[in-house]
């Protein structure tokens, strides 16, 4: 079963109470500046949830403890708190946050062991990641990062309790071969090389 509603008038509140235990597909985008809220109640009686888009939505991540079989989540364009909830979609494969509005990526995010695929393009007000989260990511095969001008790459060897995620961390990753990614020359360790697993990659510098 799937729904889909695409560039709706939805109001300023998703109702709750919605009972839908065998929805699949849920795709909701919301007019632009509806600035349309999602409870934490609102997924309770949708626990068959695989793919889910929100477009233009403000909602707490911890609605989404209730759909525990979700494969992929986009949400675009979004306003996101308690994002260190994302730890719990433990099958989740791919994840797309892209635009939406967060300043951290938590650390829980490196327990997502099945994710294949993240894309943080245009998360503009992202201002952290901490250092071991991309590293645990064992399974990504693709990461995107375009237009997000991420510029707290950590200079290796700093705390690894205290800095941010490094370049050098990408390269652990042993299945990574699509990359977008935008950053600025002082990020870049000397001599640094991209892994040569790579087979799609643009990478902009400055």
């Amino acid at each position: 079963m799937a729904i889909s509603l695409v560039e709706v008038a939805m109001g300023r509140m998703l109702p709750d109470g919605l009972i839908y235990p065998n929805l699949q597909i849920l795709i909701l985008d919301a007019f632009k500046y509806d600035s349309t809220n999602a409870s934490d109640a609102f997924f309770v009686e949708m626990k068959a949830l695989k793919v889910l888009t929100l477009t233009y939505v403000q909602l707490s991540m911890k609605s989404l403890q209730f759909p525990t079989n979700l494969r992929t989540l986009h949400l675009k364009y979004c306003i996101l708190e308690g994002i260190s909830s994302l730890g719990k979609l433990k099958r989740l494969e791919i994840l797309s946050l892209e635009g939406s509005e967060f300043d951290k990526l938590p650390d829980e995010l490196g327990e997502l062991s099945q994710l294949r695929l993240l894309d943080l393009s245009y998360c503009c007000t992202l201002k952290r990641i901490p250092s071991n989260v991309l590293r645990r990511l064992s399974h990504l095969e693709e990461l995107y990062m375009g237009r997000t001008y991420y510029s707290s790459w950590a200079v290796e060897g700093m705390n690894a309790e205290t800095s941010n995620v490094s370049l050098s961390e990408l390269n652990s990753l042993p299945r990574l071969t699509h990359l977008l990614l935008h950053i600025h020359d002082k990020c870049l360790p000397k001599d640094f090389a991209f892994s040569s697993t790579l087979q799609s990659y643009e990478i902009e510098v400055n």
